[in-house]
């Protein structure tokens, strides 16, 4: 393991090592400066609290199958960063599983394709300016604002792995935020902060923003233990879990068909 956490550390990118329960193993100095941690405190941690992949990094070691897909960051600097992520499932000569995740800067890229689509948007906006609002594109552009897979990357072009992914949520979510509300019922606050946490990020794989934003305040005030903001927790409950129900309905019909 010690050579490995050697090549690791020397690639000026991204990587880490987690084992198959998603607690990180080894990551290396690039990794660490992204996040503005030190080796100590993440390996300490084992999921830190700002570990948005840790839900799909558990789904990628359950499968056992490779995936890559794009992955954006905001810096506290206001600067941007895009990486393309490999993530591959192996097992070590002791019979464990682990997660091996490998990134490459593509900004620059990203940056070119951003410019080149901009032109041809604006190019196109004349044609689009007049299009009829009919019903049906009311309706397909209300269901698409619930949730789209730009989170996903290249994973979003695997069919497979989209109805797996969505059978996933119908299975998942109604069950964390039953425990939601039960926690909130009893205000258990690490509780509440932990399940925020999980759902926060399994609602952000899907870019569902409204209950991205709703579990971040469900999380921020339980981790501060905030009582005036807690009245307003079953109410975002609620919200989440009305939009929650509508996104597994088009799931439900999307793998009957």
């Amino acid at each position: 393991m010690e050579f490995t956490r050697q090549v690791i550390d020397a690639n000026p990118y991204p990587m880490y090592i987690k084992d198959k329960d998603g607690n990180l193993v080894i990551a290396n100095a690039a990794y660490m400066a992204l996040h503005r941690r030190s080796a100590a405190s993440l390996l300490q941690d084992g999921r830190p609290v700002f570990d948005y992949a840790s839900d799909r990094d558990l789904e990628i070691i359950a499968t056992g199958s490779e995936v890559g897909f794009e992955e954006f960051y905001k810096l506290l600097d206001g600067s941007e960063l895009w990486f393309y992520t490999v993530k591959s499932p192996f097992k070590s000569t002791d019979g464990s599983f682990y997660l091996l995740s490998v990134s490459s800067d593509i900004t620059s890229l990203k940056s070119c394709i951003g410019t080149s689509d901009q032109a041809g948007a604006r190019e196109a906006s004349g044609g689009e300016m007049y299009r009829p609002d009919t019903t049906e594109l009311r309706l397909l552009s209300t269901e698409a604002n619930l949730y789209d897979y730009t989170n996903l990357g290249v994973l979003a072009d695997d069919p497979v792995f989209v109805r797996k992914m969505q059978q996933l949520f119908i299975d998942t979510v109604p069950g964390l935020l039953d425990e939601l509300k039960s926690a909130c019922a009893a205000k258990e606050w690490s509780v509440l902060a932990h399940i925020s946490h999980r759902l926060k990020s399994t609602f952000g794989n899907l870019n569902m923003l409204e209950p991205v934003e709703a579990m971040k305040e469900i999380e921020k005030t339980a981790r501060t233990k905030q009582e005036s903001g807690f009245e307003r927790i079953p109410d975002l409950i609620s919200i989440t879990s009305d939009i929650t129900e509508k996104v597994i309905n088009i799931f439900k019909r999307n793998l009957q068909s």
